[in-house]
């Protein structure tokens, strides 16, 4: 039997927002926010597929095989790469094998030369079998984690058209599609995210996405709805909280936007993008006092963060704290 393994990693990155009302610290929190959020919910991508069915049942298996399976079992990444590397020499064409080795490379990865490795044993693989639908997924997110994005969507697209008996993984395919073509291409990427669900489980993530992509689309209505959806289902979902202030903003209504964010705080009061959000609130509404307390938190921990310095440095100055104000502004 094939073994089933997960790698952990993400696809690509959600859409960045962008608002010169909003320090960078907001964008950045909520791209890493989505991005940790997605790789959460995804079907998670196999290792171990080494074909020890296509031999004869009165075959032996070969004990190499064996060890690289349990080693990739108990995700022992270190054991699996010293037996699966003289495997792959002695069988170069053997697809699976090679695909093992790859996954493997890929997990221990912490190099840009580890990483091409890495890219390069999944590419063999692909040589191998062109239909082999594992490679082209497993490729086609690491590309798209390095923000090779061309690359990457033609290696998921390919994936799409070939065949697996695993439908959360052709999903996953679809949803990186979606995460990559969501700037570009919203509409592509809204039938991407059709597709996936179709054949898989609506999770959090594609909701929150539809939600992004209906805002792409101009259609801040079903933008709103989708926010609004997730919320319901899951009130401390924080990615959903940002991206509906972000978008009340957008429609100029800020006493919602500020009830959402301190009802919000209030149970996750160190929550940096929505302390971020809401500061940045404060300060076009001209509550400076309120202000204050928020920007001068963040700033301690951020320090080096340019946007929180000048923002905090501006509302000393508007406060008459100009004792305050000149430590804070930038020096360059």
């Amino acid at each position: 039997m094939h073994q089933t393994r997960h790698n952990q990693r993400t696809a690509a990155g959600p859409l960045q927002r962008s608002s010169t009302a909003i320090p960078q610290l907001i964008s950045r929190l909520i791209l890493c926010a989505l991005v940790l959020a997605s790789g959460s919910a995804h079907a998670q991508l196999p290792a171990g597929s080494i074909d020890t069915t296509a031999a004869p049942k009165t075959a032996p298996i070969d004990p190499a095989r064996a060890q690289a399976n349990d080693a990739l079992d108990k995700q022992d990444y270190p054991t699996a790469l010293k037996i699966l590397t003289p495997l792959a020499d002695k069988n170069p064409n053997d697809a699976h094998l090679l695909y093992d080795l790859a996954f493997t490379q890929d997990a221990l990865a912490e190099t840009p030369a580890q990483t091409t490795a890495a890219e390069q044993t999944y590419r063999r693989a692909i040589a191998a079998d062109p239909n082999y639908f594992d490679p082209h997924l497993a490729l086609g997110l690491l590309l798209a984690r390095g923000g090779r994005l061309t690359d990457a969507h033609s290696e998921l697209l390919k994936a799409t058209t070939l065949t697996t008996d695993n439908p959360a993984l052709k999903g996953r395919a679809y949803r990186a599609l979606a995460r990559i073509d969501q700037a570009a291409n919203p509409s592509a990427a809204s039938d991407e995210l059709l597709s996936a669900i179709k054949i898989t489980p609506e999770s959090p993530d594609d909701i929150l996405l539809s939600g992004e992509l209906a805002e792409a689309s101009g259609d801040a209505t079903a933008a709103e709805l989708a926010y609004r959806r997730l919320l319901a289902v899951d009130p401390q979902n924080h990615d959903a909280t940002a991206a509906l202030t972000h978008l009340l903003l957008h429609q100029q209504h800020p006493d919602q936007a500020e009830s959402l964010l301190t009802g919000a705080l209030a149970k996750d009061p160190d929550n940096p993008t929505l302390n971020a959000q809401l500061a940045s609130l404060y300060e076009q509404q001209g509550k400076t006092t309120q202000a204050i307390p928020l920007a001068a938190k963040l700033h301690a921990t951020h320090p080096d963060d340019a946007a929180l310095t000048r923002l905090l440095a501006r509302l000393y100055s508007r406060n008459q704290q100009y004792d305050q104000a000149a430590p804070s502004t930038p020096r360059f």
